[in-house]
């Protein structure tokens, strides 16, 4: 597997580069092409019984999860939800009053499921990955989604006090003005684990405690 390295000014003066690693991604494999590969491994399961399996696991996920569980498949990881305001609604000041409290409950939802993925699991990908420096630093095309841009920047806040929106343009390949943009949207989403600390042109962004 290719990855590239991409260099970035440390945020606190120094003049040292800070790198940060990402991998290139080339495709995305769909589940017909998965189940097949995973039959050529002589499970002895046809393509239509392992779609069912997924049926299965998939409702029940979705049935332990909307009643406050956590679940855990060993040598996978853990699932969990985050919770957030829908969208264009704002939460009334919470005091004892049971109509308000309704309210406000009518006013969150589901954002998103967390996934922590099982550690003997990484390490069994860590001992099959070949890795390759690609020749090329950066991606003029940043080929990720928003969720996984937002991964990347709380991976990069995990080592760093800070960063700008010049930074976060570097570290995802975006333009400044859609940096802007998406780092916007994401201090708005209360579950995103962004918030901006300082004003005006002094605005950085930090993670969320």
């Amino acid at each position: 597997m290719n990855y590239c390295k991409q260099e970035m000014p440390d945020l606190h003066g120094t003049g040292e580069q800070k790198s940060y690693f990402r991998p290139i991604t080339y495709t995305n494999i769909h589940g017909e092409q998965l189940f097949k590969r995973m039959g050529m491994d002589g499970s002895g399961l046809s393509e239509e019984a392992m779609y069912a399996a997924v049926r299965i696991i998939r409702e029940t996920l979705i049935h332990y999860l909307s009643i406050g569980h956590t679940v855990t498949i060993d040598g996978l990881g853990s699932f969990r939800l985050s919770l957030g305001l829908k969208e264009g609604k704002v939460m009334e000041p919470t005091d004892d009053e049971s109509d308000k409290t309704k309210r406000n409950a009518q006013s969150v939802e589901v954002k998103k499921v967390m996934f922590k993925v099982d550690r003997n699991f990484l390490q069994e990908l860590n001992m099959v990955t070949c890795l390759e420096r690609a020749e090329t630093k950066h991606l003029k095309n940043p080929g990720t989604t928003k969720e996984e841009r937002l991964q990347m920047a709380l991976d990069y806040l995990d080592s760093h006090a800070f960063f700008r929106v010049a930074d976060y343009a570097e570290l995802t390949g975006l333009s400044i003005s859609a940096s802007r943009r998406e780092l916007n949207a994401w201090v708005a989403d209360e579950t995103s684990g962004l918030k901006t600390n300082g004003r005006g042109t002094h605005i950085v962004y930090v993670k969320e405690n």
